[in-house]
């Protein structure tokens, strides 16, 4: 129970396995709070066969003891996950205008998502009812369901900025989460990808260069980072911002390289400095 309110899945639906031959033996109000998430689990672990069993179970006890509208959602993900779309589309659809909060923002998110899936609506329309879903409901795992949906959205639509901004966000919110963690290592090999493939020098250069000042916690690490700091660094000089070329170059030679790639880089630097009339620190840097 513990690990399926704190969105553990996995273990949980292994707990709920091994419960369920007595789960039955208890109080109904008891039943009404385990099965939903036991349902849940089930469906996480996309044992979509036993999610409806536990459904069936839930659906056989006092309404009192009930939430119909969560109950109803659980019934319609299930459906999308045996591949009855239209009926799963409906009720997402019904749930979204006629349901308490938050079974209304599951329903919303579900049903872009299943819509993206079908291709009845275009990335375009999603991320503006995700948008508004992001801004209507925070605080918990819808919120970090529609910021992961959202981001690769954006990035798919090359909209940079919202994309890093938002896996930053989503990470600062929900760093634990796993859709939050999916997110920010596809976010970092989308940002490695725009600068070292070639996509930067689509956009123009001062949007690129602050694109990566802005974010550049998403630099990879090792040389593939230190290569993406080369190349910025050589956008820089073109823009004849060599103060801030040199730098970044700095950083490279004094903290990140050794041997021969430091030698290469540390002489681009001291041609960088004489470029900005500096031949002092081209001197220093060469005898260093």
């Amino acid at each position: 129970f513990t690990d399926a309110q704190l969105r553990r899945w996995q273990p949980a639906l292994v707990g709920f396995r091994r419960a369920a031959p007595v789960l039955q033996s208890y109080p109904e109000d008891l039943q009404g709070k385990f099965l939903p998430l036991f349902a849940e689990a089930a469906i996480e672990g996309r044992d979509f066969g036993l999610a409806q069993k536990v459904l069936e179970t839930l659906d056989a006890l006092d309404a009192e003891h009930v939430d119909k509208p969560a109950a109803a959602l659980l019934a319609a993900r299930v459906a999308e996950g045996q591949g009855r779309l239209e009926e799963a589309f409906s009720a997402f659809d019904k749930l979204a205008k006629s349901s308490p909060r938050p079974t209304e923002a599951r329903a919303k998110l579900h049903g872009i998502a299943l819509a993206l899936k079908d291709r009845s609506i275009d990335r375009v329309a999603a991320i503006a009812g995700l948008e508004t879903l992001s801004v209507s409901w925070r605080g918990d795992d819808i919120e970090a369901r529609t910021l992961g949906l959202l981001g690769r959205l954006y990035a798919e639509e090359e909209r940079w900025r919202d994309a890093f901004s938002t896996a930053r966000r989503a990470n600062q919110l929900f760093p634990d989460n796993p859709h939050t963690r999916s997110l920010y290592d596809d976010t970092g090999s989308r940002f490695e990808t725009l600068f070292l493939d070639g996509k930067a020098e689509t956009i123009p250069r001062l949007d690129a260069i602050s694109l990566y000042f802005d974010f550049k916690e998403f630099t990879p690490p090792g040389r593939r980072g230190d290569e993406m700091i080369r190349r910025l660094a050589e956008r820089l000089v073109e823009l004849d911002l060599l103060q801030e070329a040199g730098d970044l170059l700095t950083h490279q030679v004094d903290n990140r390289l050794s041997g021969a790639a430091k030698a290469s880089v540390a002489t681009r630097l001291a041609v960088i400095h004489l470029m900005n009339r500096q031949p002092a620190k081209a001197y220093q840097t060469l005898r260093e």
